[in-house]
């Protein structure tokens, strides 16, 4: 039996600010799909949608929360309890 895998290519559409502002209800659809980069001069930014936002957030949240757990297990206790001990030992 075989598998079929479909794959969509998803193309990065880059844009200049003005081609932006003249054409922005376009460019909000076209983000709900897939990003869109806007240039200015040699900046760049990317236009995304929110539900993209929201698992990028999701995904940040989740790393420093692993990053958060892992200093705990090797023995990190907090600002307010390191602070609590160095001037419990200056004392």
């Amino acid at each position: 039996m075989a598998i079929v895998v479909k794959t969509e290519i998803v193309i990065n559409m880059s844009i200049n600010s003005t081609e932006l502002k003249t054409h922005l209800g376009e460019y909000l659809s076209e983000a709900m799909i897939k990003p869109v980069f806007i240039k200015r001069h040699k900046s760049e930014a990317v236009l995304i949608s929110k539900a993209e936002y929201d698992r990028l957030q999701s995904l940040e949240d989740s790393y420093l929360l692993n990053k958060i757990n892992l200093a705990e297990k090797e023995g990190y206790i907090g600002v307010e309890n390191t602070m609590k001990k160095l001037k419990d030992a200056l004392n």
